[in-house]
């Protein structure tokens, strides 16, 4: 098809024609009436959790074994839009800092020596991983030493230090956790953001485990820039029940 060129008119801008052909109009049409949509996001994979047809999880799994969340409040993120993943994760961030908002048994709260229940550290502390456990929390208090050696914080409290905990928030936060994954080759697994999100949630949830008196002493002692959960959890411990290594 060959379409002349016509020249400027008095209402428009002057505009010019080549030739095409009918395959290259049929081309050019359907392309404008495509619906592109968004570009697809890429979900990266937490250093602990997994991702599925849902999104990306974190935690260790149901049963520990990697494969599937332990509850549907494990998502950190949905493969879709930003916004829609966005609107999704608002109730999962919410439950999962609620502490004991929504359980009645207050009697598990962590509470300052001179209260009542001061003896129930060593339960509330066993209730508050499950909690974490729940909501795929428990992998910011696994802590990787420089050595490959874990501690985890539930179960080895006296074996942690102040210092220890320290370099382990800054190592989730800024450096990378060490990764000995090649003994030969000993380096640092990359920045994970999911992580950084469960730091800050998990503090949010242990301050939300506390009465309110133990809860306004913490907040006094921890700036709000470093109430992370491992290290609230170290100046709770350290406060209240200091365990021996044994």
């Amino acid at each position: 098809m060959t379409v002349a060129e016509t020249t400027s008119s008095p209402t428009g801008p002057s505009a010019s024609y080549t030739n095409i052909s009918p395959e290259q109009l049929a081309d050019l049409l359907s392309k404008v009436g495509q619906n592109h949509g968004p570009v697809p996001r890429l979900l990266s994979k937490p250093r602990i959790g997994g991702k599925g047809p849902a999104g990306a999880w974190t935690g260790f799994g149901a049963g520990c074994k990697g494969i599937n969340p332990k509850s549907a409040t494990c998502m950190t993120d949905f493969d879709t839009s930003v916004v829609k993943s966005f609107t999704a994760m608002a109730p999962i961030e919410d439950k999962c800092q609620s502490g004991l908002r929504d359980c009645p048994d207050l009697l598990l709260a962590f509470c300052m020596p001179t209260e009542s229940n001061a003896n129930m550290t060593v339960n509330s502390l066993i209730a508050f991983e499950e909690r974490m456990t729940h909501h795929g929390l428990e992998g910011v208090f696994h802590v990787v030493l420089p050595s490959g050696k874990v501690l985890n914080m539930f179960r080895e409290p006296g074996m942690c230090t102040s210092d220890i905990i320290q370099t382990w928030c800054e190592d989730v936060i800024t450096k990378g956790v060490h990764d000995l994954s090649d003994a030969s080759n000993p380096t640092r697994h990359g920045i994970c953001d999911y992580d950084r999100i469960n730091m800050i949630w998990s503090g949010e949830a242990l301050l939300n485990f506390c009465t309110e008196a133990l809860k306004q002493d913490l907040k006094f002692d921890i700036q709000p820039d470093e109430r992370y959960g491992p290290e609230v959890l170290m100046t709770l411990l350290t406060k209240l029940h200091r365990p021996s290594q044994s």
